[in-house]
């Protein structure tokens, strides 16, 4: 279905699509189910009429009369005289006369009686008063008797004399091109009957069906697209409001949200996932501009500073080690610029470490080297506590010994002399925890939350030679991140500070 159609009139379009095959498949299977029962309705009120026909018609009844009855005469009277002998009878006479056999005598007696019968059976006389009352309604009757001629209750019912000679049974036929089921009924003397019920009065239940059907479903159709566009509409409202709100964000409004939504459906909870995307996006954006400007900062200021000794500088004015002094700071100051660009990026390349890097490495040997590096001329007590056994993790080794030597160097500056650094290496079955913790002036509070932001100094006012450019702990958030791991700091203010991080254990 077209995309261009707005989704309420599409999801309207398809209740009604299925709404309407399921009226067709139900109004079909109606129709044939009332056809059905109407074909049996009709045979059997055929035969339920050529039955009663039948049973008016069928009176079988001896018409041969008195002068064909044998004459019922004594012996006497006849001058003759019977005998039985041996189950024979014989007559006066002609005694010398063959005597036939008894069954012989019986079975022909009994067929001429049979062919008598037959012959002789006639409809009863009220079979035409009874055709007389039914020619006024729409049944066909048709009525004979073996060897008689047929009775019919109207000129139409002609048409089914030809079926009083054929098997019984329901058939349909056709009368002046109209349809009629039709009945045939025959008793044990022979008299048929056959009925014609039309099929007039069927096919006018079938019409004011099918019209019913189809009354009920235009309705059903119009009902439905009703319905289904109140409810697509009901439900595609809350999208409607977060069209409206995700509308003033694309206009330049990053704190506003498309929620809440009412509910718990499917809806509410797209609702609170964009909102949290919008709130990580919103922070992204902060984040982008607070780097923009830092790095702006950061960069300009080396240059400024360069800049502006090169320009009071008078060689012919001033003695060589003034001209000299100029020069110095205004490399210094370049070569610091360069630092913090190539800072800048290997935060960006932090994110992505080679596959052919990684390799299998013992974090207890890992936080050794990263305090054999940092101790020094450092005056501080240094406690290493690692397990007696292996702490393996799967990672670049430089990458990982620059977290812990950015951490420490840290808890160096930030420490005072004799104070104590304490680096711990923990195994679990699934991680391996290092600890960097210190004694030192801790962490303000309010700057925990942005600690691992770059640019983030512990001491704004602090010189930037000794705060550095902010970009150190970045940098350890981004490997650690690259290796599947996790890097979080506690601390109180004038309680030092702890920084722990867990990477996945090798196996």
């Amino acid at each position: 279905m077209s995309r261009r159609l707005p989704i309420r009139w599409r999801f309207a379009a398809t209740s009604t699509l299925l709404t309407l095959i399921v009226l067709v498949i139900v109004g079909g299977a109606v129709l044939v189910l009332e056809q059905r029962s109407i074909d049996t309705d009709l045979r059997s009120q055929a035969n339920l009429e050529a039955r009663s026909l039948l049973a008016v018609a069928a009176q079988a009844e001896d018409t041969t009369g008195d002068a064909e009855r044998p004459s019922e005469t004594t012996p006497a009277e006849t001058g003759s005289s019977t005998a039985e002998v041996d189950g024979q009878t014989s007559t006066g006479e002609d005694e010398d006369a063959t005597v036939p056999d008894i069954d012989e005598v019986e079975k022909n007696e009994s067929e001429q009686r049979r062919g008598s019968t037959r012959a002789s059976v006639r409809l009863d006389p009220s079979t035409n008063a009874y055709l007389v009352r039914r020619s006024a309604s729409d049944t066909l009757l048709a009525v004979s008797a073996p060897n008689g001629r047929a009775l019919i209750s109207q000129e139409a019912a002609r048409a089914l004399v030809p079926l009083l000679t054929g098997s019984t049974g329901t058939q349909t036929i056709s009368v002046d091109g109209d349809s009629y089921t039709a009945a045939v009924a025959r008793d044990a003397a022979g008299v048929t009957a056959a009925s014609a019920v039309p099929q007039e009065t069927a096919n006018r239940r079938i019409d004011a069906l099918l019209r019913a059907l189809l009354i009920a479903s235009g309705l059903g159709i119009l009902l439905t697209i009703g319905l289904a566009w109140l409810a697509a509409r009901s439900a595609l409202r809350p999208l409607s409001v977060m069209t409206r709100r995700a509308e003033r964000v694309t206009a330049g409004h990053p704190e506003a949200r498309v929620g809440p939504i009412g509910g718990t459906d499917e809806i509410a909870r797209l609702t609170a996932a964009i909102d949290a995307m919008l709130e990580r996006l919103q922070s992204a954006f902060a984040a982008q501009q607070r780097f923009v400007q830092d790095a702006s900062h950061e960069l300009r200021t080396p240059i400024t500073i360069a800049r502006g000794h090169l320009e009071v500088l008078e060689p012919s004015r001033e003695d060589a080690a003034s001209v000299q002094a100029a020069i110095d700071l205004a490399v210094n100051e370049l070569e610091r610029m360069g630092r913090l660009v190539e800072r800048l990026l290997l935060l960006a390349r932090a994110g992505e470490i080679p596959a052919e890097r990684m390799q299998r490495i013992d974090a207890s040997v890992l936080a050794q080297e990263a305090v054999d590096r940092v101790r020094g001329d450092a005056d501080r007590a240094w406690v290493v506590d690692v397990p007696s056994t292996d702490a393996p993790v799967l990672g670049d080794h430089d990458a990982l010994v620059d977290v812990l030597v950015n951490l420490l160097t840290n808890a160096v500056r930030h420490t005072a002399v004799g104070g104590s650094i304490r680096v711990t290496v923990e195994t679990s079955p699934s991680a391996v925890h290092l600890t960097v913790a210190d004694d030192g002036e801790g962490i303000p509070t309010d700057l925990l939350p942005h600690l691992f932001d770059r640019f983030t100094r512990a001491d704004a006012a602090r010189s930037r030679d000794a705060g550095g450019a902010g970009l150190g702990l970045a940098i350890c958030l981004a490997y650690v991140e690259a290796h599947g791991g996790t890097i979080t700091a506690g601390s109180s203010p004038g309680q030092g500070a702890t920084f722990a991080i867990t990477l996945p254990r090798a196996v």
